[in-house]
């Protein structure tokens, strides 16, 4: 059935609506139906969108992929400016989209009371930007318990809208810090979240020259590997919660630019694993980049 973006900006909503018909009109279920088989043979790969909710052109990117078949995951931002157009007009649509929630510390105004989180935010209850001061802050038991109570608040706005929650992550992989994994891991065994993203990514280039060398040009090198140190000590958090997590990711070195060739390139480099596959803001401005797969959405044991 042919779906048609509609443009949208962050300060026009969608005047008009997509149209998928009946057959998808369905409210979502608080509770949505299980996507993870008893025992799956060969490999399980998720297609996740991250930041729905945080514009409106984001929205429709991530309701036209995931109705085109090309995206089985999303994760909703509780801060985001197009919060409401994403609970009220998209997820409706989207019965079978696995949704998460993208937790952030550092972009956007906070959830929490202001008061209760001053060492997250600016003068104007801005979440402050930034990555390294958030692995400083998370070192004491103070800065720790404000990051709990806006990551609680977070939780439960969604929780609140009725959306069905089947997994965690965050905005730039905050969650990824182990001292703010492990309380991430507690808090999803406290709200029943069954799994949550590990940012394991292989080493791999996207072909071309200047796709090869690109991730080397910004910090996105740097950050891999960061997080995949981070990795080795949150991997056994998450089993010690008995939280589940996908064996690879693909989508830090090529943040925003996962074409069809970074996408089989880490497919490649992830052989043997289930993985997790970030499309990011690439939505809104490549669409679904010709990816011809249709997979199911599960995170194993």
């Amino acid at each position: 059935m042919p779906v048609t973006a509609v443009p949208t900006t962050l300060d026009n909503p969608p005047e008009a609506r997509f149209s998928p018909g009946p057959a998808v009109m369905h409210p979502r279920s608080a509770s949505p139906p299980s996507r993870r088989p008893g025992r799956t043979k060969g490999r399980c790969v998720i297609l996740e969108a991250d930041d729905l909710g945080l514009t409106y052109a984001f929205n429709e990117g991530i309701r036209q992929a995931h109705l085109e078949g090309y995206l089985t995951s999303t994760c909703l931002r509780a801060n985001g400016y197009a919060h409401r157009h994403a609970v009220d007009e998209v997820l409706p649509a989207c019965p079978r989209l696995g949704v998460g929630v993208h937790l952030c510390l550092n972009e956007g105004p906070c959830v929490a009371p202001a008061g209760e989180v001053s060492h997250l935010i600016t003068s104007g209850q801005q979440l402050r930007r930034g990555y390294l001061w958030l692995i400083w802050l998370a070192r004491s038991s103070a800065g720790r318990l404000q990051i709990e109570r806006e990551f609680r608040a977070q939780i439960e706005r969604i929780l609140d809208d009725g959306v069905g929650v089947d997994h965690l992550n965050s905005h730039q992989h905050v969650h990824m810090i182990p001292r703010v994994f492990r309380l991430t891991c507690r808090l999803e065994a406290e709200y029943g979240i069954p799994c949550v993203r590990l940012a394991r990514e292989p080493a791999y280039l996207a072909p071309g020259l200047v796709r090869k060398i690109a991730p080397l040009s910004s910090a996105n090198y740097l950050k891999h590997l960061l997080l995949n140190r981070f990795a080795g000590v949150d991997a056994a958090v998450a089993r010690e919660y008995g939280i589940r997590t996908t064996d690879h990711f693909v989508g830090v070195n090529y943040t925003g630019q996962m074409d069809l060739g970074a996408i089989a390139a880490g497919l490649d480099a992830a052989a043997g694993g289930n993985v997790e596959i970030l499309r990011h803001r690439d939505l809104v401005t490549n669409g679904s980049v010709g990816l011809c797969i249709r997979i199911p959405h599960f995170y194993p044991a």
